[in-house]
């Protein structure tokens, strides 16, 4: 996650990286998320991840031997 500034969704939310988002800054290119999440602290970051992350009950190697 970084600082893009302003944005707005322009297209249809399933146009990724079509346009469907533009910022005020024109360097931010056409390949953001049209999901416009947006984040604002520390707990905001982890609890996205938290969302798009694997699931604990997924963890690789936790079973007893």
């Amino acid at each position: 996650m970084i600082d893009v500034g302003k944005c707005e969704l322009v297209g249809k939310p399933t146009d990724y990286s079509k346009g469907a988002v533009k910022c005020e800054n024109p360097a931010i290119g056409p390949h953001l998320s049209p999901k416009m999440v947006t984040l604002t602290s520390g707990d905001d970051l982890y609890n996205h991840w938290l969302s798009v992350g694997p699931s604990f009950d997924d963890e690789v190697g936790t079973e007893e031997l």
